[in-house]
Protein backbone atom coordinates (compact mmCIF):
# COMPACT_ATOMS: atom_id res chain seq x y z
CA UNK A 1 0.00 0.00 0.00
CA UNK A 2 2.82 2.73 -0.46
CA UNK A 3 1.65 6.11 -0.60
CA UNK A 4 -1.73 5.20 -0.31
CA UNK A 5 -2.71 7.74 2.01
CA UNK A 6 -0.85 10.01 0.14
CA UNK A 7 -2.40 8.99 -3.21
CA UNK A 8 -4.90 11.24 -3.56
CA UNK A 9 -4.26 13.78 -0.55
CA UNK A 10 -1.16 15.93 0.47
CA UNK A 11 -1.50 17.68 3.42
CA UNK A 12 0.15 21.19 3.39
CA UNK A 13 0.58 22.55 6.61
CA UNK A 14 1.87 26.02 7.44
CA UNK A 15 2.85 26.63 10.99
CA UNK A 16 2.73 29.83 12.33
CA UNK A 17 5.77 30.89 15.23
CA UNK A 18 4.52 30.40 18.53
CA UNK A 19 6.50 33.21 20.85
CA UNK A 20 10.49 33.36 21.67
CA UNK A 21 9.88 30.91 25.05
CA UNK A 22 6.78 28.88 23.72
CA UNK A 23 9.39 27.89 20.73
CA UNK A 24 11.85 27.37 22.63
CA UNK A 25 10.16 24.82 24.79
CA UNK A 26 8.55 23.07 21.47
CA UNK A 27 12.01 22.69 20.46
CA UNK A 28 12.83 21.01 23.81
CA UNK A 29 9.61 18.46 23.49
CA UNK A 30 9.24 17.87 19.73
CA UNK A 31 11.51 17.54 16.34
CA UNK A 32 11.70 20.57 14.35
CA UNK A 33 8.71 20.86 12.35
CA UNK A 34 9.23 21.39 8.42
CA UNK A 35 7.49 23.88 6.63
CA UNK A 36 5.18 21.11 4.81
CA UNK A 37 3.84 18.46 6.85
CA UNK A 38 2.86 15.47 5.37
CA UNK A 39 1.32 12.53 7.36
CA UNK A 40 4.19 11.06 8.29
CA UNK A 41 5.71 14.30 9.70
CA UNK A 42 2.41 14.69 11.30
CA UNK A 43 2.49 10.98 13.12
CA UNK A 44 6.22 12.02 14.30
CA UNK A 45 5.23 15.22 15.26
CA UNK A 46 2.48 13.67 17.36
CA UNK A 47 4.86 11.08 18.62
CA UNK A 48 7.16 13.24 20.16
CA UNK A 49 4.73 15.80 21.78
CA UNK A 50 2.55 13.10 23.03
CA UNK A 51 2.31 13.05 26.87
CA UNK A 52 0.40 9.66 26.80
CA UNK A 53 3.20 7.82 25.16
CA UNK A 54 5.85 9.84 27.58
CA UNK A 55 3.94 8.82 30.05
CA UNK A 56 4.30 5.44 28.93
CA UNK A 57 8.13 5.91 28.39
CA UNK A 58 8.05 7.05 32.02
CA UNK A 59 6.24 3.63 33.12
CA UNK A 60 8.67 1.47 31.28
CA UNK A 61 11.65 3.26 32.54
CA UNK A 62 10.11 3.02 36.12
CA UNK A 63 9.67 -0.91 35.55
CA UNK A 64 12.86 -1.33 34.37
CA UNK A 65 14.81 0.45 37.01
CA UNK A 66 13.09 -1.91 39.35
CA UNK A 67 13.65 -4.50 37.62
CA UNK A 68 16.92 -3.86 38.17
CA UNK A 69 17.13 -3.47 41.64
CA UNK A 70 15.44 -6.82 42.37
CA UNK A 71 17.68 -8.33 40.43
CA UNK A 72 20.51 -6.66 42.57
CA UNK A 73 19.05 -8.19 45.69
CA UNK A 74 18.62 -11.81 44.35
CA UNK A 75 22.55 -12.08 45.55
CA UNK A 76 22.07 -11.21 48.56
CA UNK A 77 18.06 -12.55 49.10
CA UNK A 78 17.13 -14.83 46.26
CA UNK A 79 13.53 -14.84 45.18
CA UNK A 80 12.26 -16.32 42.22
CA UNK A 81 8.82 -14.94 42.68
CA UNK A 82 9.62 -11.07 43.14
CA UNK A 83 12.59 -11.55 39.80
CA UNK A 84 9.48 -12.88 37.91
CA UNK A 85 6.60 -10.31 39.38
CA UNK A 86 9.47 -7.31 38.10
CA UNK A 87 10.19 -9.09 34.69
CA UNK A 88 6.55 -9.25 34.08
CA UNK A 89 6.13 -5.50 35.11
CA UNK A 90 8.56 -4.53 32.68
CA UNK A 91 6.86 -6.33 29.64
CA UNK A 92 3.51 -5.03 30.58
CA UNK A 93 4.77 -1.18 30.49
CA UNK A 94 6.23 -2.13 27.06
CA UNK A 95 2.80 -3.43 25.69
CA UNK A 96 1.20 -0.26 27.14
CA UNK A 97 4.31 1.87 25.64
CA UNK A 98 3.65 -0.06 21.95
CA UNK A 99 -0.26 0.95 22.66
CA UNK A 100 0.30 4.40 23.10
CA UNK A 101 2.46 4.99 20.42
CA UNK A 102 -0.50 3.19 17.96
CA UNK A 103 -3.13 4.59 19.44
CA UNK A 104 -1.62 8.40 18.88
CA UNK A 105 -0.51 7.14 15.41
CA UNK A 106 -4.32 6.40 14.49
CA UNK A 107 -5.48 9.82 15.85
CA UNK A 108 -3.26 11.38 14.28
CA UNK A 109 -4.39 9.40 10.73
CA UNK A 110 -8.30 10.11 11.59
CA UNK A 111 -7.65 13.80 12.25
CA UNK A 112 -5.80 13.98 9.04
CA UNK A 113 -8.89 12.53 6.94
CA UNK A 114 -11.33 14.30 8.86
CA UNK A 115 -9.68 18.06 7.80
CA UNK A 116 -9.58 16.41 3.87
CA UNK A 117 -13.30 15.54 4.23
CA UNK A 118 -14.51 18.60 5.73
CA UNK A 119 -12.26 20.71 3.20
CA UNK A 120 -14.44 19.13 0.49
CA UNK A 121 -17.96 19.75 1.92
CA UNK A 122 -16.45 23.27 2.94
CA UNK A 123 -15.80 23.61 -0.53
CA UNK A 124 -19.00 21.63 -2.23
CA UNK A 125 -21.51 23.93 0.15
CA UNK A 126 -19.49 27.47 -0.93
CA UNK A 127 -19.96 26.12 -4.29
CA UNK A 128 -23.70 25.95 -3.90
CA UNK A 129 -24.06 28.97 -1.71
CA UNK A 130 -22.80 30.78 -5.01
CA UNK A 131 -25.66 28.51 -6.98
CA UNK A 132 -28.47 29.85 -4.99
CA UNK A 133 -27.17 33.62 -4.97
CA UNK A 134 -27.21 33.86 -8.92
CA UNK A 135 -30.28 31.80 -8.68
CA UNK A 136 -31.38 34.66 -6.37
CA UNK A 137 -30.66 37.08 -8.35
CA UNK A 138 -32.23 35.69 -11.52
CA UNK A 139 -35.86 35.37 -9.38
CA UNK A 140 -35.19 39.00 -7.99
CA UNK A 141 -35.21 40.42 -11.54
CA UNK A 142 -38.29 38.02 -12.95
CA UNK A 143 -40.11 39.38 -9.76
CA UNK A 144 -39.54 43.09 -10.54
CA UNK A 145 -40.72 42.22 -14.46
CA UNK A 146 -43.81 40.69 -12.93
CA UNK A 147 -42.97 37.19 -14.22
CA UNK A 148 -41.93 35.05 -11.16
CA UNK A 149 -44.01 34.69 -8.42
CA UNK A 150 -43.83 36.18 -4.84
CA UNK A 151 -43.95 31.94 -3.35
CA UNK A 152 -41.02 31.70 -6.07
CA UNK A 153 -38.98 34.99 -4.54
CA UNK A 154 -39.51 33.57 -0.48
CA UNK A 155 -38.36 30.12 -1.45
CA UNK A 156 -35.14 31.27 -3.23
CA UNK A 157 -34.78 33.53 -0.11
CA UNK A 158 -35.03 30.54 2.33
CA UNK A 159 -32.52 28.69 0.41
CA UNK A 160 -29.83 30.96 -0.12
CA UNK A 161 -30.63 30.69 4.10
CA UNK A 162 -30.19 27.34 4.15
CA UNK A 163 -27.53 26.58 2.56
CA UNK A 164 -25.45 29.45 4.69
CA UNK A 165 -26.52 27.82 7.27
CA UNK A 166 -24.87 24.32 6.51
CA UNK A 167 -21.98 26.04 5.29
CA UNK A 168 -21.06 28.02 8.42
CA UNK A 169 -21.89 24.56 10.44
CA UNK A 170 -19.44 23.00 7.92
CA UNK A 171 -16.44 25.66 8.21
CA UNK A 172 -16.69 25.29 12.06
CA UNK A 173 -16.74 21.03 12.18
CA UNK A 174 -13.71 21.90 10.15
CA UNK A 175 -12.14 24.24 12.60
CA UNK A 176 -12.76 21.87 15.34
CA UNK A 177 -10.98 18.89 13.59
CA UNK A 178 -7.68 21.49 12.89
CA UNK A 179 -8.09 22.18 16.69
CA UNK A 180 -7.40 18.71 17.48
CA UNK A 181 -4.93 17.99 14.38
CA UNK A 182 -2.87 21.16 16.55
CA UNK A 183 -3.12 19.61 19.99
CA UNK A 184 -2.47 16.03 18.53
CA UNK A 185 1.22 17.56 16.89
CA UNK A 186 1.60 19.39 19.42
CA UNK A 187 2.30 22.76 16.98
CA UNK A 188 0.40 25.87 16.68
CA UNK A 189 -1.20 25.70 12.94
CA UNK A 190 -1.86 29.52 11.87
CA UNK A 191 -2.64 28.71 8.62
CA UNK A 192 -3.58 25.37 7.00
CA UNK A 193 -3.00 24.49 2.99
CA UNK A 194 -4.08 21.70 1.84
CA UNK A 195 -3.51 20.75 -1.70
CA UNK A 196 -5.51 17.68 -2.81
CA UNK A 197 -7.90 16.17 -5.38
CA UNK A 198 -11.30 17.07 -5.59
CA UNK A 199 -13.18 14.06 -4.52
CA UNK A 200 -14.47 14.19 -8.03
CA UNK A 201 -11.62 12.79 -9.47
CA UNK A 202 -11.03 10.29 -6.51
CA UNK A 203 -9.89 6.69 -7.07
CA UNK A 204 -10.10 3.98 -4.23
CA UNK A 205 -6.40 2.82 -3.45
CA UNK A 206 -5.15 -0.62 -4.57
CA UNK A 207 -5.09 -2.10 -1.50
CA UNK A 208 -5.10 -5.96 -1.18
CA UNK A 209 -6.56 -7.19 2.70
CA UNK A 210 -6.53 -11.08 2.81
CA UNK A 211 -8.57 -11.70 5.64
CA UNK A 212 -6.80 -14.80 6.92
CA UNK A 213 -3.62 -13.08 6.96
CA UNK A 214 -4.77 -10.22 8.65
CA UNK A 215 -6.55 -12.32 11.34
CA UNK A 216 -2.92 -13.81 12.07
CA UNK A 217 -1.59 -10.46 12.12
CA UNK A 218 -4.32 -9.28 14.44
CA UNK A 219 -3.75 -12.61 16.77
CA UNK A 220 0.01 -12.17 16.53
CA UNK A 221 0.03 -7.91 17.79
CA UNK A 222 -3.06 -7.27 19.51
CA UNK A 223 -1.87 -6.17 23.06
CA UNK A 224 -5.12 -7.88 24.59
CA UNK A 225 -3.79 -11.63 22.97
CA UNK A 226 0.14 -10.31 24.08
CA UNK A 227 -1.42 -9.44 27.91
CA UNK A 228 -3.55 -12.83 27.62
CA UNK A 229 -0.11 -15.24 26.78
CA UNK A 230 2.01 -13.44 29.46
CA UNK A 231 -0.95 -14.42 32.12
CA UNK A 232 -0.57 -18.04 30.95
CA UNK A 233 3.52 -18.42 31.09
CA UNK A 234 3.62 -16.69 34.63
CA UNK A 235 0.76 -19.44 35.42
CA UNK A 236 2.80 -21.98 33.87
CA UNK A 237 5.61 -20.65 35.83
CA UNK A 238 3.52 -20.74 39.44
CA UNK A 239 3.09 -24.23 38.46
CA UNK A 240 7.11 -25.18 37.92
CA UNK A 241 8.20 -23.33 40.63
CA UNK A 242 5.46 -25.06 43.16
CA UNK A 243 8.06 -27.43 44.93
CA UNK A 244 5.32 -30.55 46.05
CA UNK A 245 7.97 -30.54 48.98
CA UNK A 246 7.31 -27.47 50.21
CA UNK A 247 4.05 -26.38 48.85
CA UNK A 248 0.85 -28.10 50.08
CA UNK A 249 -1.62 -30.18 47.29
CA UNK A 250 -4.13 -27.52 47.92
CA UNK A 251 -1.96 -24.71 46.88
CA UNK A 252 -0.95 -26.79 43.85
CA UNK A 253 -4.70 -27.58 42.95
CA UNK A 254 -5.12 -23.71 42.85
CA UNK A 255 -2.34 -23.13 40.80
CA UNK A 256 -3.57 -25.47 38.14
CA UNK A 257 -7.03 -24.25 38.20
CA UNK A 258 -5.65 -20.50 37.64
CA UNK A 259 -3.82 -21.68 34.87
CA UNK A 260 -6.31 -23.54 33.13
CA UNK A 261 -8.55 -20.19 34.00
CA UNK A 262 -5.45 -18.39 31.91
CA UNK A 263 -5.55 -20.67 28.91
CA UNK A 264 -9.82 -20.63 28.45
CA UNK A 265 -9.19 -16.91 28.69
CA UNK A 266 -6.41 -16.98 25.71
CA UNK A 267 -8.75 -19.02 23.52
CA UNK A 268 -11.87 -16.40 24.49
CA UNK A 269 -9.81 -13.13 24.20
CA UNK A 270 -9.00 -14.84 20.52
CA UNK A 271 -12.21 -15.41 19.69
CA UNK A 272 -13.14 -11.84 19.89
CA UNK A 273 -10.14 -10.53 18.18
CA UNK A 274 -11.23 -13.02 15.32
CA UNK A 275 -14.90 -11.52 15.33
CA UNK A 276 -13.50 -8.28 15.40
CA UNK A 277 -11.46 -8.61 12.15
CA UNK A 278 -14.30 -9.64 10.37
CA UNK A 279 -16.75 -7.33 11.69
CA UNK A 280 -13.92 -4.33 10.82
CA UNK A 281 -13.37 -6.38 7.45
CA UNK A 282 -17.10 -6.01 6.23
CA UNK A 283 -17.57 -2.25 7.21
CA UNK A 284 -14.68 -1.56 4.78
CA UNK A 285 -15.80 -4.02 2.23
CA UNK A 286 -19.47 -2.48 2.33
CA UNK A 287 -18.17 1.35 2.40
CA UNK A 288 -15.90 0.42 -0.52
CA UNK A 289 -18.76 -0.61 -2.34
CA UNK A 290 -20.78 2.32 -0.97
CA UNK A 291 -18.45 4.83 -2.92
CA UNK A 292 -19.49 3.90 -6.17
CA UNK A 293 -23.01 3.89 -5.31
CA UNK A 294 -22.87 7.17 -4.39
CA UNK A 295 -20.32 8.18 -7.60
CA UNK A 296 -23.11 7.19 -10.02
CA UNK A 297 -25.95 8.73 -7.67
CA UNK A 298 -24.15 12.20 -8.13
CA UNK A 299 -23.65 11.91 -11.83
CA UNK A 300 -27.73 11.08 -11.78
CA UNK A 301 -28.40 14.16 -9.61
CA UNK A 302 -26.13 16.35 -11.84
CA UNK A 303 -28.26 15.26 -14.90
CA UNK A 304 -31.27 15.42 -13.25
CA UNK A 305 -30.12 19.88 -12.46
CA UNK A 306 -29.52 20.38 -16.01
CA UNK A 307 -32.72 19.03 -17.00
CA UNK A 308 -34.54 21.05 -14.27
CA UNK A 309 -32.40 23.94 -15.55
CA UNK A 310 -33.73 23.90 -18.84
CA UNK A 311 -36.99 23.21 -18.06
CA UNK A 312 -36.63 26.88 -15.65
CA UNK A 313 -34.70 28.83 -18.43
CA UNK A 314 -37.70 27.79 -20.93
CA UNK A 315 -40.16 28.59 -18.41
CA UNK A 316 -41.89 24.84 -18.28
CA UNK A 317 -41.35 24.91 -14.08
CA UNK A 318 -40.94 27.45 -11.84
CA UNK A 319 -38.00 27.54 -9.78
CA UNK A 320 -39.07 25.41 -7.17
CA UNK A 321 -37.82 22.60 -9.13
CA UNK A 322 -34.44 23.55 -9.91
CA UNK A 323 -34.01 24.48 -6.12
CA UNK A 324 -35.34 21.05 -5.35
CA UNK A 325 -32.43 19.94 -7.58
CA UNK A 326 -30.34 21.53 -6.12
CA UNK A 327 -31.06 19.93 -2.73
CA UNK A 328 -30.73 16.62 -3.90
CA UNK A 329 -27.35 16.81 -5.45
CA UNK A 330 -26.23 18.96 -2.73
CA UNK A 331 -27.01 15.97 -0.41
CA UNK A 332 -25.47 13.68 -3.35
CA UNK A 333 -22.15 15.28 -3.00
CA UNK A 334 -22.12 15.16 0.60
CA UNK A 335 -23.22 11.98 0.51
CA UNK A 336 -20.51 10.41 -1.86
CA UNK A 337 -17.42 12.94 -0.04
CA UNK A 338 -18.66 10.97 3.02
CA UNK A 339 -18.66 7.79 1.47
CA UNK A 340 -14.68 8.52 0.20
CA UNK A 341 -13.74 9.28 3.94
CA UNK A 342 -15.68 6.55 5.57
CA UNK A 343 -13.87 4.14 3.88
CA UNK A 344 -10.58 5.60 4.27
CA UNK A 345 -11.23 5.95 7.49
CA UNK A 346 -12.40 2.28 8.15
CA UNK A 347 -9.11 1.43 6.03
CA UNK A 348 -7.64 2.96 9.07
CA UNK A 349 -9.48 1.32 11.72
CA UNK A 350 -9.08 -1.86 10.28
CA UNK A 351 -4.91 -1.87 9.91
CA UNK A 352 -4.81 0.00 13.54
CA UNK A 353 -6.97 -3.13 14.52
CA UNK A 354 -4.70 -5.84 13.09
CA UNK A 355 -1.41 -3.43 14.27
CA UNK A 356 -0.24 -2.46 11.30
CA UNK A 357 1.05 0.81 11.38
CA UNK A 358 1.17 3.70 8.77
CA UNK A 359 4.52 3.32 8.16
CA UNK A 360 4.45 -0.30 7.70
CA UNK A 361 1.62 -0.09 5.16
CA UNK A 362 3.40 2.97 3.05
CA UNK A 363 6.63 0.06 2.71
CA UNK A 364 4.26 -2.23 1.11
Amino acid sequence: MKGAGKKFIVLVAVLTVFGAGASLALAAQVPESPEVISLTDAIKLAAAHSPHIKRAELELKEAELSLNEVRAEQYLQPSPVRLREAENSVKLAAIDLETARQDVAFSVEEAYYEIIRQQNLVKVNEEALLSVTTDLKTVESRFRAGVASRLDLLSVRNQVSSVEVTLQATKRDLENTLFAFSLLTGVEIGEIKLSYESYEDYTIPDVEINLDTSIKEALNNRVEVKKAKLNVNLRETDLELADPAYTPDIQIERIRIALEKARIDEGSVKEEIILEVRRLFNTLKKSEQLIEVNRQKCEQLKEALSVAEARFEAKIVTIGEVLDAKTNLIEGESSYINSIFDYNLNLTRFFNYIGQSFSEREEK
